[in-house]
């Protein structure tokens, strides 16, 4: 039998197992997403044809989300059904084995937005810099609050009201500086909690002007993976998306400040929200207030680390508003040969403005644009 056809036959056993686990459904739900997988898998009979999906599925490997299914499914046919083995294939030994090729990507490259890297401060200052102006304000915000990348996407755009809570400094609360936060507990989903996105008060600008670049959080991740990347021991690397959250968790770890003072595992459960939902929701002042104090230990660090990007406005962008050294930079890059598409991406400066620049410096004909 194959897994499709099998999965039809428990689909509601396993849908309800998704609901015990927490797993949110919707249209962007993990209990969505992985039902509408193991729908859509072509026939799969043996851990083989899992392998080789690619020889009959029109040379396309089944996707990162597909292979995330399989595996849990399969945890659901051993803790429910009681299943070791699946058409005489051990489900541990065998369908659910771990790495290449089960790891649901074709070449390393390919899998490197999902994975987790161990980033030096040097690694994510250098990450930044090779961003255009649109993501490295993402970039910045994400590496300061420690976010998961889809919900602090979801923060900062569609119809969420970006409220931005200022919070002072509080001796009797041990908050030992001013700093400002997002109220994003209902951007949890599931297991994958949301807190309060904390932030130093010099953020305060960039996250009021920022507009999200792109129409999804997979295509900015996709985008990021690709700039950032660089060879660490002949390995390709980059600091993507996880890797920031990761990299600011480390960050916490290691911390020791004055006296040695270190934080504890319940201040970065509650900063990065990993935090049961009844904490969510109940007496969240309280936990606020702690959340708070650990932050404001943590963010000169972050501040020595990363420089906070300065917000692109349509002011920034306009023609004979833009420092002289910027101008320089597209008429010395252009000179080289670089395209105007690939100019933008390098200096964040918008595509008109460039043109005005070039036109205006007698480097190209055409007109202004107002």
């Amino acid at each position: 039998m194959t897994v499709t056809a099998f999965y039809a036959l428990v689909e509601d056993q396993y849908l309800s197992y998704c609901d015990a686990k927490g797993l949110a459904g919707g249209k962007d739900g993990r209990k969505t997403r992985y039902h509408n997988a193991l729908s859509a898998l072509r026939p799969i009979y043996s851990p083989d044809d899992r392998r080789n999906y690619a020889n009959f599925n029109e040379g396309d490997n089944i996707s990162q989300m597909g292979h995330n299914a399989l595996m849990h499914f399969f945890k659901f046919c051993q803790e429910i059904l009681g299943l070791q083995s699946f058409n005489g294939y051990g489900i541990d030994s065998e369908w659910c084995k771990k790495g290449m090729p089960y790891g649901g990507a074709k070449t390393t490259d390919e899998s490197m937005t999902g994975r987790f890297y161990d980033l030096t401060n040097a690694e994510i200052r250098a990450g930044l810099e090779k961003l255009p102006g649109e993501l490295k304000g993402f970039y910045a915000l994400l590496a300061y609050s420690g976010a998961r990348g889809a919900q602090l996407f979801d923060a900062l755009t569609g119809d969420y009201d970006r409220e931005i809570k200022r919070i002072p400094a509080d001796k009797e609360k041990n908050i030992k500086q001013p700093l400002i936060c997002l109220d994003v507990r209902d951007m949890s989903r599931g297991k994958k909690r949301a807190y309060y996105y904390f932030f130093p008060p010099e953020c305060e600008a960039l996250l009021r002007a920022y507009q999200v670049p792109y129409q999804s959080m997979s295509t900015m991740g996709k985008k990021i993976n690709e700039l950032t990347q660089f060879k660490r021991d002949d390995e390709n690397r980059a600091c993507n998306v996880n890797s920031l959250r990761k990299w600011q968790t480390n960050l916490m770890l290691n911390y020791k400040g004055p006296g040695g003072t270190r934080l504890s595992d319940t201040d970065i459960d509650l900063i990065q929200g990993r935090v049961p939902d009844t904490v969510l929701r109940d007496n969240y002042q309280n936990k606020l207030g702690v959340a708070a104090a650990a932050y404001s230990e943590i963010v000169d660090t972050l501040r020595a680390t990363l420089p906070i990007p300065q917000p692109i406005t349509k002011s920034n962008n306009k023609f004979g508003q833009i420092p002289k050294g910027k101008k320089e930079e597209i008429i010395d890059l252009y000179k080289k040969g670089t395209s105007e598409r690939k100019i933008h991406e390098l200096t964040g400066v918008a595509r008109n403005t460039i043109s005005n620049i070039l036109v205006e410096s007698g480097m190209k004909e055409g007109k202004i644009y107002k």
